[in-house]
């Protein structure tokens, strides 16, 4: 199994996994034989990947912290949710039971892997980002908050707060929100409440924690003061916000939006890795981040310096930063058959590298 731009996806190849939409279901099963107009529709939809089954990967699978079925249920509950706000209410609470109840399964999850690493990939659309989003902020955030020594209790509740981090964005027209060109300083003045947006509606209509309300205020602070809606800066900012934050900035930075193109994984990685970001991110969170990030997940398309394609294969035990790589298409951009391709293995082979990730 690999992810794919759908542009390089030929008509009739395996989908890998479910495209599902939120509060409609499954969209397209896995198994699927993928026809020009399914793959037409979905980019129309601002799905720019999909994971496919070819000859290449057929051994390959994706090493998720959290499970399929639990991140599609987690979707789900804040789609419900967030798209419901405004029935909210402290003598409601039983609007928040199945966000409560998928909290523990998504902390039962990362308990469960035997081996912790950030999650990298999920497919999303323009329409259901936010809901996506909040869910993929969670995953990356109880990653680091175990990694950090927090207890299950902790992170069950951070799992809460992630999930509902950013509530306070329904509040925006849906002409802002959903808008497919670059915003306005005046639209870009209405997001940046959302903060505080979503920090009003959690302390004054549900029963949850402070914490979770702080999250939801402070996660677009940053050390130095330049962040918003307060303009915090050192202590002053939650030490669950700064795990929140760099979750958030890392999937923010990946996704693709109506107006922009998500970034590729190395060009994050080396934004985050950058003096600049030294003064905004907590260090230790920030170090955790980058010590469980796996620079290329298995599945991975990549560019290789000899202008060929290939895919990722396999991690090295001693060396994340050269996996195996199968080589799959001619610097040319010419497939080869599953005979031509070959395995290169970069911890033994020093004279080719990575030069561009593609998914």
């Amino acid at each position: 199994m690999r992810l794919c731009p759908i542009s390089l996806i030929p008509e009739g190849a395996y989908l890998a996994r479910n495209v599902t939409v939120p509060g409609k279901g499954i969209l397209l099963k896995a198994g699927n034989r993928l026809q020009g107009t399914d793959l037409r529709t979905l980019m129309k939809m601002g799905i720019y990947k999909l994971y496919i089954n070819d000859s290449f990967t057929k051994d390959t699978s994706s090493d998720d912290t959290i499970s399929d079925s639990t991140r599609i249920s987690a979707v789900e509950e804040v789609y419900s949710v967030l798209t419901h706000h405004n029935e909210l209410s402290q003598n409601n609470g039983d609007k928040l039971e199945g966000i409560a109840s998928v909290s523990e399964r998504m902390v039962e999850d990362v308990y469960s892997n035997g081996k912790l690493s950030i999650p990298t990939h999920d497919l999303r659309g323009f329409d259901d980002y936010t809901f996506r989003h909040s869910v993929n902020v969670t995953a990356i955030s109880l990653v680091l908050g175990r990694a950090l020594n927090m207890n299950r209790k902790e992170l069950n509740e951070l799992a809460v707060a992630g999930l509902l981090h950013d509530i306070g964005k329904m509040s925006l027209a849906p002409s802002i929100l959903n808008k497919r060109e670059p915003l306005l300083r005046e639209e870009l003045t209405q997001i940046r409440r959302h903060p505080g947006w979503g920090y009003d509606l959690l302390s004054q209509r549900t029963k949850t924690s402070p914490r979770v309300w702080v999250v939801a205020r402070q996660h677009h602070e940053v050390l130095d003061g330049q962040g918003y809606p307060d303009k915090r800066s050192g202590t002053q900012i939650h030490p669950w916000a700064r795990i929140v934050t760099v979750a958030d900035m890392w999937d923010a930075l990946r996704s693709d939006r109506p107006y922009k193109r998500g970034w590729s994984q190395d060009r994050v990685l080396k934004l985050l890795k950058s003096r600049h970001f030294k003064t905004k991110l907590d260090a230790k969170v920030l170090k955790t981040f980058l010590d469980y990030i796996v620079p290329y997940p298995d599945g991975t398309l990549v560019r290789m310096t000899t202008r060929e394609l290939g895919v990722v294969v396999q991690q090295d035990d001693f060396d994340q930063e050269r996996p195996a790589i199968r080589i799959i298409a001619s610097p040319r951009g010419k497939f080869y058959t599953e005979k031509e391709s070959r395995i290169v293995y970069l911890a033994d082979d020093k004279e080719i590298n990575i030069s561009q990730t593609l998914t």
